[in-house]
């Protein structure tokens, strides 16, 4: 019987490595798969006029920033830990970095969405992958912050990189609107619904692939008991301000708040009691951002965000962050040995926790400090690229697009005037 040489062997313990990560990381990789290219994709179709584009450009733009995301990420990789002595690895490990790396980009695109052509886009998650993974490689190899679901990493990131960048697309024209486009109808937002249940579906698994045994487990459990708090507090807070309705935008994204509220502190939290305090108050916050907040902002702020993303991946993530930094600060007491917190904090014991506290303080700061300045330059050099020829409109992207019925009158590209039912109607309100 011939007997196994050592490359055998090494090949054999190689292929159950490799059976084991699959096992460990495929399942809920394929989740955050569905959560980038039909939970994001789905819930930007609600421009009633943009959608083709949105869902569009969300496919094509996270598999280019997907393909970006693993070179940036190895070439931060090796010039700020491992060194240029091999090649950049591509494994399933790069491939799920990858996948932050493109919700990052969609939640930028979502600050920009109409406003930017296919071409502008493609530009910005080339730019921004550059600087995403250089954010991720300071604060998990250089502070070595704890941000298992990236509250810090791809919400915080992606929205204030969008919001700087969104200065220089005409926000004065978006906030205009002429020809009323910048908005849903029943049919879009029906659709949008379908990418929202996706998000929420899957969420547990974004924050807690990153995790092992009990710091997993926890991360699944305390982002199911948040974003279901959410859910329910968001939509009783649009029934208390809108006179007991709901607003579709609330349904719509402030739903989802407590997924990203726990994107830092998910395998951090050892009460689901504060699980769900937090996923409650930043529903609230969030729906009170939509319904109040937003409008402040294009009015004084100049800030036009076509998807609110500030107030679903800014403010929560931020807040999410600090949590993480309440959660650190409790540790001593949260876990029962040095064991345990040895296994959750890489540094530890020879960094002490309120060490740790000044270090997610710190992680916050410096993602601000990347984030804006390179969204504004980025957006400054991008603006100078050819604009849309009209915004919020697939005509500008697509081929033989024509609006169904219940938005004829957008198929007219020279249509200014409303029509004479319409008008008919405004003279009945006015009488």
């Amino acid at each position: 019987m011939r007997s196994h040489t050592d490359n055998e062997l090494q090949f054999e313990k190689d292929n159950a490595k490799a059976t084991a990560k699959i096992t460990e990381y495929y399942p809920m990789w394929m989740d955050i798969h569905v959560m980038i290219f039909i939970g994001f994709g789905f819930l930007m179709v609600f421009l009633k006029t943009h959608s083709w584009s949105s869902i569009g450009i969300n496919y094509i733009g996270a598999a280019w920033a997907m393909q970006t995301g693993i070179l940036f990420q190895g070439f931060w990789h090796k010039a700020l830990h491992d060194g240029f002595d091999d090649k950049i690895n591509v494994n399933l490990t790069a491939i799920l970095e990858s996948e932050f790396v493109a919700a990052a980009f969609l939640i930028t695109m979502g600050a920009l969405l109409g406003k930017a052509t296919f071409a502008q886009l493609m530009v910005i998650a080339t730019f921004e992958a550059f600087f995403m993974t250089l954010n991720a490689i300071v604060l998990f190899f250089v502070l070595k912050v704890v941000d298992i679901g990236g509250a810090m990493t791809i919400h915080m990131f992606g929205a204030y990189f969008g919001l700087a960048a969104s200065f220089f697309f005409e926000p004065k024209l978006a906030r205009q609107d002429a020809k009323s486009k910048n908005g849903g109808n029943y049919n879009s937002q029906l659709i949008a619904m379908v990418g929202c249940v996706f998000l929420f579906m899957y969420w547990p698994s974004f924050n807690a692939i990153l995790g092992g045994g009990m710091a997993r487990h926890r991360a699944i459990v305390n982002t199911i008991v948040s974003i279901t708090a959410s859910t329910l507090s968001s939509v009783y807070t649009s029934r208390l301000l809108c006179n007991g309705k709901i607003d579709m935008e609330v349904l719509l994204n402030s739903t989802l708040a407590g997924g990203v509220m726990m994107g830092a502190a998910a395998d951090l939290i050892t009460m689901p009691g504060m699980a769900m305090l937090a996923g409650c108050i930043c529903g609230i916050i969030s729906a009170l951002g939509y319904l109040k907040l937003n409008d402040w902002c294009k009015r004084k702020l100049n800030l036009h965000d076509t998807c609110g993303v500030h107030f679903l991946h800014g403010i929560p993530g931020t807040l999410g962050s600090i949590t993480a930094v309440i959660c650190v600060a409790c540790a001593e007491w949260n876990f029962e040995n040095d064991m345990q917190l040895g296994k959750y904090f890489s540094e530890y014991p020879d960094r002490s926790m309120n060490t740790q506290v000044g270090i997610q303080i710190a992680g916050i700061v410096v993602t601000w400090a990347i984030s804006i300045p390179a969204g504004a330059l980025v957006g400054y050099l991008v603006s100078k690229m050819p604009m849309p020829d009209e915004q919020f409109d697939d005509k500008h992207t697509f081929m033989h697009c024509e609006y169904g019925d219940d938005l004829a009158q957008y198929n007219d590209a020279k249509h200014m005037e409303p029509s004479a039912s319409q008008k008919d109607v405004e003279l009945a309100k006015q009488a």
